[in-house]
C-alpha cells in the first residue's frame, strides 16, 4: 500500500517542508494587533492639538496616562512579522537614502500634529535605505518586532524592527 520514496525525492520534500515552515513564520501584522486587548475597546480618535500647551507635539492616547509596558502586546515581542505603513524619516544619508524611520499607520503622523499613540508607532532600522524621494508612498516592513521603547524628536515608539527588507506596499501599483 505504500510506496518507498527515494532518497532524492525525500530530500527535496523536507526542503519544501522547510521552506514552506519559514515563509509561514512571517505573521502579517494588523496596526489594531499592536494594541493590548484591555485597551483595545477605546476607539483610536486623533486626539485635538492644544496649541497653548508647553508641548503640543505631546503624544496623548486615548487611554491616559500609562507605563509604556502597559501599551505593548508582550507576546508580540521577538515574532517575525511584516507590516504595511507610512515613512516618517529620522535620517537621511549623504547619498538620499532614508536608513532610520518610525512606521506609521497613516499617512501625515507625526507632522505638524500629535503623534499616534505610542503603540502605534514602530521605529525601524534598515540597510541600505530607502531613497528619500519615495517616502510619499507606502511601505511593507518585514523583520522582528521588538517590545522596546525608542524616543525620537518626532515621537516615542514602543516597537521597533531591524528590517529585513523594506519595499512598496502591494508592489507599488
Amino acid at each position: 500500500m505504500f510506496q518507498r520514496v527515494g532518497r532524492g525525492c525525500a530530500t527535496i520534500a523536507l526542503l519544501l517542508l522547510a521552506l514552506g515552515a519559514s515563509a509561514a513564520e512571517v505573521r502579517r501584522l494588523k496596526w489594531t494587533e499592536l494594541i493590548p486587548a484591555h485597551l483595545a475597546a477605546t476607539p483610536l480618535t486623533p486626539s485635538a492639538i492644544d496649541h497653548a500647551s508647553p508641548d503640543p507635539m505631546a503624544q496623548p492616547t486615548p487611554w491616559g496616562a500609562l507605563a509604556m509596558s502597559e501599551l505593548v502586546v508582550p507576546e508580540l515581542d521577538a515574532t517575525r512579522v511584516r507590516i504595511p505603513g507610512f515613512i516618517v524619516p529620522l535620517n537621511i544619508t549623504r547619498d538620499q537614502t532614508v536608513d532610520e524611520f518610525l512606521l506609521v499607520p497613516y499617512f501625515g503622523a507625526c507632522v505638524h500634529v500629535p503623534p499616534p499613540p505610542a503603540n502605534q508607532i514602530i521605529y525601524v532600522t534598515t540597510s541600505p535605505g530607502l531613497a528619500a524621494d519615495r517616502i510619499y508612498e507606502a511601505w511593507e516592513v518585514e523583520g522582528v518586532l521588538r517590545t522596546a521603547a525608542v524616543d525620537s524628536a518626532m515621537a516615542q515608539a514602543a516597537y521597533q524592527i531591524e528590517a529585513d527588507s523594506v519595499a512598496l506596499y502591494g508592489g507599488g501599483r
